[in-house]
């Protein structure tokens, strides 16, 4: 038809066709990667979502860390003692659940990672670091343990929103 737009997906992103208006049964089109689908302007929006692995740095040093200020998980011990620590959280997205993604979470990755993953990330961090003695934050294994438990809670708890977490690595 006139005025359709060619939209395509890249092998690494799913492409989104959300439909606004005049609709059939289904308002959110998945389209896979490395495909190309025609949109109408004006009656429907499309997306791309990256489904690559995901980095977030939350580190000390602002040139490697996401951010560009001191950016590390500062976190009290069980004797109060103050300890900082770099973590690296590395996820992605379930492209299966794209239409609840779009709808619920965020149209991109940028905004994903800084209204969910970075926030949810830090706070479940700091609480299972917060559990270790001073003396237990420098044995590596209570380190790695600390680090799967918050692994495994953040899995939990994005599941739902299509968000996959793959690992929390303290550095």
């Amino acid at each position: 038809s006139s005025g359709c737009m060619p939209r395509s997906t890249e092998s690494s992103e799913v492409g989104i066709k959300y439909c606004k208006f005049w609709c059939g049964q289904e308002k959110i089109e998945i389209v896979p990667p490395g495909q190309t689908v025609f949109v109408v302007p004006f009656k429907s929006d499309w997306y791309t979502l990256s489904i690559q692995m995901q980095s977030l740095y939350m580190t000390a040093d602002a040139v490697s860390g996401d951010r560009k200020q001191r950016d590390d998980i500062i976190f009290k011990t069980k004797e109060g003692n103050d300890i900082a620590q770099d973590v690296i959280v590395t996820w992605r997205l379930d492209y299966q659940r794209a239409k609840k993604i779009i709808e619920q979470v965020g149209d991109d990755i940028q905004s994903i990672q800084e209204k969910y993953v970075r926030p949810l990330a830090r706070s479940i961090v700091r609480d299972y670091l917060n559990e270790l003695e001073s003396s237990e934050f420098y044995e590596s294994q209570r380190r790695f343990e600390e680090a799967a438990r918050a692994t495994q809670t953040l899995q939990q708890r994005f599941a739902a929103y299509g968000i996959l977490v793959d690992k929390v690595n303290l550095k």
